[in-house]
């Protein structure tokens, strides 16, 4: 009981939350409807493929870990063990993947700003103003402190898995054996796995 209470428990379970908050962003919405040409096997498939993939990356980044000393950033990861080359190219390429998240995130975020003003006070003020109002609560909450962060991020993936938990009680019902796996004629095409894989983050 007193590890599960206990403050190495909550800091580890926020740890965790933000860590799972970085793997799931908002392509986790699309990727049904980007998935839905191939249907469940070929979706299957990939979705092994993509976890198979992501889990020998991350194995690789902890063995690199391992011969580093704590407080060593990616760039000294990469340029220690590729050389400086490597290193500039993974610096574009994680500036890149930052720069289209922080859009993502606030345009995204901005929306539901938007519509929540809307629905409450029946005022739609404009987009950049709600997307400013996001980023200015994001970035005070971040600036408060990291135990404000992992708390915020323990609160809203427990309310992305109870809503998910609920949407899939919804439909499990209607979910039919021979419709998922093709064998009522109806299957999905392999064509559809270049949209996934581009879409894929």
């Amino acid at each position: 009981m007193k590890f599960i209470f206990g403050e190495g428990f909550q800091r580890t379970l926020g740890g965790s939350m933000m860590v799972a908050g970085t793997a799931i962003g908002a392509g986790m919405l699309a990727l049904p409807m980007t998935s839905a040409g191939m249907w469940f096997n070929w979706s299957m498939v990939l979705m092994l493929l993509s976890w198979f993939c992501m889990l020998r990356a991350s194995q690789a980044i902890l063995e690199v870990n391992l011969l580093f000393e704590p407080g060593d950033s990616l760039h000294t990861l990469v340029q220690n063990t590729l050389g400086s080359f490597w290193s500039v190219l993974n610096g574009f390429s994680v500036a890149f993947v930052l720069y289209t998240l922080v859009y993502a995130y606030v345009s995204s975020g901005g929306s539901v700003v938007q519509h929540a003003l809307q629905s409450s006070w029946g005022i739609t003020p404009p987009r950049v103003l709600t997307s400013l109002i996001f980023t200015i609560l994001l970035t005070a909450c971040v600036w408060w402190s990291s135990k404000a962060v992992d708390r915020l991020s323990a609160i809203l993936m427990g309310g992305m898995v109870i809503t998910f938990l609920l949407s899939i009680g919804g439909m499990i019902g209607q979910a039919r054996l021979d419709s998922m796996l093709g064998l009522d004629g109806q299957s999905g095409e392999f064509i559809f796995y270049l949209m996934k894989i581009l879409h894929h983050r």
